[in-house]
Protein backbone atom coordinates (compact mmCIF):
# COMPACT_ATOMS: atom_id res chain seq x y z
CA UNK A 1 0.00 0.00 0.00
CA UNK A 2 1.03 3.61 -0.56
CA UNK A 3 2.26 5.67 2.33
CA UNK A 4 0.12 8.71 3.05
CA UNK A 5 2.11 11.13 0.84
CA UNK A 6 1.57 8.84 -2.14
CA UNK A 7 -2.10 8.34 -1.36
CA UNK A 8 -2.42 12.10 -1.18
CA UNK A 9 -0.59 12.38 -4.49
CA UNK A 10 -2.84 9.74 -6.07
CA UNK A 11 -5.98 11.52 -4.92
CA UNK A 12 -4.67 14.91 -6.01
CA UNK A 13 -3.50 13.69 -9.41
CA UNK A 14 -6.76 11.82 -10.01
CA UNK A 15 -8.66 14.99 -9.12
CA UNK A 16 -6.55 16.84 -11.69
CA UNK A 17 -7.46 14.34 -14.43
CA UNK A 18 -11.19 14.38 -13.60
CA UNK A 19 -11.18 18.17 -13.48
CA UNK A 20 -9.26 18.36 -16.76
CA UNK A 21 -11.72 16.10 -18.60
CA UNK A 22 -14.59 18.64 -18.77
CA UNK A 23 -12.07 21.32 -19.71
CA UNK A 24 -10.78 19.13 -22.54
CA UNK A 25 -14.32 18.47 -23.74
CA UNK A 26 -15.09 22.20 -23.76
CA UNK A 27 -11.78 23.04 -25.45
CA UNK A 28 -12.23 20.44 -28.18
CA UNK A 29 -15.78 21.64 -28.74
CA UNK A 30 -14.28 25.07 -29.46
CA UNK A 31 -11.73 23.40 -31.76
CA UNK A 32 -14.58 21.73 -33.65
CA UNK A 33 -16.51 24.99 -33.97
CA UNK A 34 -13.43 26.84 -35.25
CA UNK A 35 -12.78 24.02 -37.70
CA UNK A 36 -16.36 24.22 -38.97
CA UNK A 37 -16.02 27.98 -39.43
CA UNK A 38 -12.79 27.53 -41.40
CA UNK A 39 -14.43 24.81 -43.50
CA UNK A 40 -17.12 27.25 -44.63
CA UNK A 41 -14.45 29.43 -46.19
CA UNK A 42 -12.03 26.76 -47.44
CA UNK A 43 -14.48 23.98 -48.27
CA UNK A 44 -16.01 21.21 -46.17
CA UNK A 45 -13.74 18.83 -44.30
CA UNK A 46 -15.45 15.40 -44.14
CA UNK A 47 -12.98 14.24 -41.48
CA UNK A 48 -13.43 17.23 -39.15
CA UNK A 49 -15.50 15.36 -36.56
CA UNK A 50 -13.20 12.33 -36.72
CA UNK A 51 -10.11 14.52 -36.20
CA UNK A 52 -11.59 16.27 -33.16
CA UNK A 53 -12.91 13.06 -31.59
CA UNK A 54 -9.70 11.09 -32.03
CA UNK A 55 -7.40 13.88 -30.88
CA UNK A 56 -9.60 14.28 -27.79
CA UNK A 57 -9.29 10.57 -26.94
CA UNK A 58 -5.54 10.61 -27.59
CA UNK A 59 -5.23 13.67 -25.34
CA UNK A 60 -7.06 11.93 -22.49
CA UNK A 61 -4.80 8.90 -22.86
CA UNK A 62 -1.74 11.17 -22.86
CA UNK A 63 -2.87 12.80 -19.62
CA UNK A 64 -3.38 9.37 -18.01
CA UNK A 65 0.12 8.29 -19.03
CA UNK A 66 1.51 11.50 -17.57
CA UNK A 67 -0.38 10.85 -14.34
CA UNK A 68 1.10 7.34 -14.21
CA UNK A 69 4.59 8.72 -14.67
CA UNK A 70 3.93 11.17 -11.85
CA UNK A 71 2.80 8.41 -9.47
CA UNK A 72 5.79 6.26 -10.34
CA UNK A 73 8.21 9.11 -9.66
CA UNK A 74 6.35 10.04 -6.47
CA UNK A 75 6.80 6.48 -5.20
CA UNK A 76 10.46 6.53 -6.22
CA UNK A 77 11.18 9.84 -4.48
CA UNK A 78 9.26 8.76 -1.34
CA UNK A 79 11.09 5.44 -1.09
CA UNK A 80 7.98 3.36 -1.94
CA UNK A 81 9.37 1.99 -5.19
CA UNK A 82 7.24 -1.16 -5.35
CA UNK A 83 3.98 0.63 -4.65
CA UNK A 84 4.87 3.48 -6.97
CA UNK A 85 5.75 1.02 -9.72
CA UNK A 86 2.47 -0.87 -9.39
CA UNK A 87 0.25 2.22 -9.27
CA UNK A 88 2.16 4.33 -11.76
CA UNK A 89 3.04 1.63 -14.28
CA UNK A 90 -0.54 0.32 -14.33
CA UNK A 91 -1.78 3.77 -15.36
CA UNK A 92 1.00 4.13 -17.92
CA UNK A 93 0.08 0.79 -19.50
CA UNK A 94 -3.62 1.61 -19.29
CA UNK A 95 -3.12 4.99 -20.93
CA UNK A 96 -1.01 3.52 -23.71
CA UNK A 97 -3.52 0.72 -24.31
CA UNK A 98 -6.45 3.14 -24.25
CA UNK A 99 -4.74 5.59 -26.59
CA UNK A 100 -3.42 2.98 -29.03
CA UNK A 101 -6.74 2.45 -30.81
CA UNK A 102 -7.59 6.13 -31.49
CA UNK A 103 -3.94 6.78 -32.41
CA UNK A 104 -3.88 3.95 -34.95
CA UNK A 105 -7.21 5.00 -36.45
CA UNK A 106 -6.00 8.61 -36.61
CA UNK A 107 -2.77 7.68 -38.41
CA UNK A 108 -4.64 5.45 -40.85
CA UNK A 109 -7.54 7.79 -41.65
CA UNK A 110 -5.93 11.21 -41.22
CA UNK A 111 -2.16 10.91 -40.87
CA UNK A 112 0.17 13.09 -38.85
CA UNK A 113 0.78 16.55 -40.32
CA UNK A 114 2.66 19.11 -38.16
CA UNK A 115 1.03 21.94 -40.14
CA UNK A 116 -2.57 20.73 -39.83
CA UNK A 117 -4.56 23.15 -37.70
CA UNK A 118 -6.58 20.74 -35.54
CA UNK A 119 -3.55 18.61 -34.74
CA UNK A 120 -1.56 21.66 -33.70
CA UNK A 121 -4.45 22.91 -31.56
CA UNK A 122 -4.74 19.52 -29.83
CA UNK A 123 -1.02 19.43 -29.11
CA UNK A 124 -1.19 23.03 -27.91
CA UNK A 125 -4.00 22.24 -25.48
CA UNK A 126 -1.97 19.39 -23.98
CA UNK A 127 1.08 21.66 -23.80
CA UNK A 128 -1.04 24.23 -21.96
CA UNK A 129 -2.45 21.75 -19.42
CA UNK A 130 0.87 20.07 -18.65
CA UNK A 131 2.60 23.45 -18.56
CA UNK A 132 0.15 24.79 -15.98
CA UNK A 133 0.75 21.80 -13.69
CA UNK A 134 4.51 22.13 -14.22
CA UNK A 135 4.62 25.84 -13.34
CA UNK A 136 2.39 25.43 -10.27
CA UNK A 137 4.53 22.60 -8.92
CA UNK A 138 7.78 24.47 -9.54
CA UNK A 139 6.37 27.18 -7.30
CA UNK A 140 5.23 24.53 -4.80
CA UNK A 141 8.77 23.09 -4.59
CA UNK A 142 10.12 26.43 -3.42
CA UNK A 143 7.21 26.92 -1.03
CA UNK A 144 7.62 23.46 0.52
CA UNK A 145 11.41 23.72 0.78
CA UNK A 146 11.22 27.07 2.55
CA UNK A 147 8.59 25.66 4.94
CA UNK A 148 10.53 22.45 5.68
CA UNK A 149 7.81 20.22 4.15
CA UNK A 150 8.01 17.05 2.06
CA UNK A 151 8.77 18.03 -1.54
CA UNK A 152 8.77 14.53 -3.06
CA UNK A 153 5.31 14.78 -4.65
CA UNK A 154 6.00 18.27 -6.02
CA UNK A 155 9.35 17.17 -7.42
CA UNK A 156 7.65 14.19 -9.08
CA UNK A 157 5.08 16.49 -10.69
CA UNK A 158 7.81 18.84 -11.90
CA UNK A 159 9.68 16.01 -13.64
CA UNK A 160 6.63 14.19 -15.02
CA UNK A 161 4.67 17.19 -16.25
CA UNK A 162 7.81 19.02 -17.34
CA UNK A 163 8.71 16.07 -19.57
CA UNK A 164 5.16 15.88 -20.94
CA UNK A 165 5.09 19.62 -21.58
CA UNK A 166 8.41 19.46 -23.43
CA UNK A 167 7.16 16.53 -25.51
CA UNK A 168 4.16 18.63 -26.59
CA UNK A 169 6.16 21.80 -27.13
CA UNK A 170 8.76 20.30 -29.48
CA UNK A 171 6.42 19.61 -32.45
CA UNK A 172 4.83 23.04 -31.98
CA UNK A 173 8.19 24.81 -32.11
CA UNK A 174 9.96 22.71 -34.73
CA UNK A 175 6.99 21.60 -36.85
CA UNK A 176 6.78 24.97 -38.62
CA UNK A 177 8.68 25.83 -41.77
CA UNK A 178 9.18 29.57 -41.94
CA UNK A 179 8.35 31.43 -45.11
CA UNK A 180 11.05 31.33 -47.77
CA UNK A 181 12.14 34.74 -49.06
CA UNK A 182 11.08 35.75 -52.57
CA UNK A 183 14.37 36.31 -54.40
CA UNK A 184 13.97 35.06 -58.00
CA UNK A 185 12.13 37.27 -60.52
CA UNK A 186 10.55 35.28 -63.38
CA UNK A 187 9.67 37.94 -65.90
CA UNK A 188 9.72 41.60 -66.78
CA UNK A 189 9.01 43.96 -63.93
CA UNK A 190 8.64 46.16 -62.21
CA UNK A 191 8.07 43.77 -59.30
CA UNK A 192 7.89 44.47 -55.59
CA UNK A 193 11.19 44.41 -53.71
CA UNK A 194 12.44 40.83 -53.47
CA UNK A 195 11.19 39.54 -56.80
CA UNK A 196 8.06 38.43 -58.60
CA UNK A 197 5.03 37.40 -56.54
CA UNK A 198 4.71 33.62 -56.48
CA UNK A 199 2.45 30.88 -55.26
CA UNK A 200 3.20 29.88 -51.64
CA UNK A 201 5.44 26.90 -51.05
CA UNK A 202 4.19 24.01 -48.90
CA UNK A 203 4.90 24.88 -45.30
CA UNK A 204 4.85 28.64 -45.78
CA UNK A 205 3.45 30.46 -42.74
CA UNK A 206 1.23 33.44 -43.46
Amino acid sequence: MFASPLMTGLAGASAIIFSITPALLAAFLVVYILGAVRARAAGPDPLLGVKVLLTLLISLAFQIVTLGLYLFLAGLFNGNIEAGFKQGFSLILGGIAGGAYPAIVFLKKVGYDPHEQIQRQAIGLNALLTGLVFVVNVAMVFYLVLNDANVAAAFAAVFAYGAAHTLCLLPLCFGVTFRRPITEPRGPGPWPPGGEPREPYPGDVR
